[in-house]
């Protein structure tokens, strides 16, 4: 069953993963700082198949995040919902190693992340 981090930090997490808890295929967790981040994937990094980070998180940024974990776990897909995506902003994304593919501006709603969630996993590499 795929298990799915997701950090975020407000009211954004429940509102957008609720299109995501009414599938019981997966497993999500929930994580609202970087560091909270950070320290669940050094923990089991195996466990996870999709990282969601916020761009805006507290404590480590989720493009820290992002340059930490690209150093540390190359191959774990990750997405980022991102408050303004500029042709320029789509450059410095793609410097840690996020296409734009793996982008989403906010707002957006349930449904349109949920298949954005949907078809990273379908094309994300298997995992132990």
């Amino acid at each position: 069953m795929p298990r799915i981090l997701f950090a975020e930090d407000g009211p954004t997490v429940m509102q957008l993963s609720g299109g995501l808890l009414d599938d019981d295929n997966l497993i999500i967790d929930v994580a609202t700082n970087g560091r909270q981040t950070l320290d669940l994937i050094n923990a089991e990094s195996s466990a996870y198949q999709l990282i969601v980070l916020g761009e805006t998180l507290p404590d480590v940024s989720g493009m820290e995040c992002v340059a930490f974990l690209r150093k540390m776990y190359r191959r774990l897909p990750i997405l980022m919902l991102v408050d303004t995506l500029t042709d320029d902003r789509r450059l410095q994304f793609g410097k840690v190693g996020l296409r734009p593919k793996h982008l989403l501006e906010k707002p957006t709603d349930p449904e349109t992340f949920a298949l954005w969630v949907k078809q990273a996993l379908a094309e994300a590499p298997e995992r132990p």
